[in-house]
């Protein structure tokens, strides 16, 4: 009986004075923090307007082809998502004088690990995010799908195939930028992170007599860049980046960080 006890005392000796509580909250004032998961796939929400001058006016100029259009969407859905929107400057129908648009759907943001989560927590969370990361790269497929249907459906026909209405041929910038200022102003587009706004033309109008000069003010998100532009004196508050060509302009556009 006396080795019994003597066994016991062992036991309780052996024992932490102190208890270990598993708990969701730091040391730090019992207040929980929060610790972001490893991720690559945030990606800001960005509108991409193209604009291209089909007009006669420009019949010296190189034009976008649809493999062009291809690289600069693909390009588009690898760093960011929202939306792309496709206009023909020029003389279009009345049916065709809108914005062609293309949605890149956004990748959905991992979970976030409690600083204090138990490890069961833990191993759920990488769960998700292991399910999540699968979902986005099999988005990025899928994007992929819809630029190429956009490509050979649109792009072929609309922009490569446009031909003037009733085969009056003039280039109207004025009406361009009217339909431009709205489309940005609306309210779908105030969450965004940017506006890139792509103009692939010489700039001249000759729709009709204007009453005055062509002014377009930029906001602080948008970002212009101009592709065979003669004059830009009607740009007011813009970051501009201009280029002579348009190969110059894809090749500069595959490499934006």
């Amino acid at each position: 009986m006396k080795k019994y006890y003597f066994y016991i005392l062992l036991m309780i000796l052996a024992t932490p004075t102190g208890c270990t509580v598993s708990s969701d909250k730091s040391s730090s004032g019992g207040k929980e923090t929060n610790e972001v998961s490893e991720t690559a796939d945030f990606k800001q929400k960005v509108l991409l307007i193209i604009a291209e001058d089909r007009s006669g006016s420009t019949k010296n100029q190189k034009k976008m082809t649809a493999d062009h259009y291809e690289k600069i969407f693909n390009a588009f859905n690898n760093k960011y998502c929202g939306e792309i929107d496709v206009l023909v400057i020029g003389n279009p129908s009345p049916q065709e004088q809108n914005f062609y648009p293309l949605v890149i759907d956004c990748p959905e943001p991992l979970k976030k690990i409690p600083s204090g989560a138990l490890l069961t927590q833990k191993a759920h969370i990488k769960k998700q995010n292991d399910q999540i990361l699968l979902h986005n790269k099999q988005l990025i497929g899928k994007n992929k799908d819809k630029i190429h249907d956009f490509v050979q459906s649109v792009i072929r026909s609309k922009v490569s195939g446009y031909k003037p209405y009733r085969g009056k041929d003039l280039t109207d910038i004025k009406t361009f930028f009217e339909h431009l200022r709205k489309k940005i102003n609306e309210p779908t587009y105030a969450n965004f992170n940017q506006i890139l706004i792509v103009v692939i033309s010489d700039g001249i109008h000759d729709a009709f007599k204007l009453k005055e000069p062509l002014r377009f003010r930029c906001n602080p998100k948008l970002r212009l860049f101009l592709v065979g532009w003669k004059d830009k004196k009607m740009f007011e508050n813009c970051h501009t980046d201009e280029f002579e060509s348009v190969d110059g302009f894809v090749n500069y556009f595959m490499k934006i960080p």
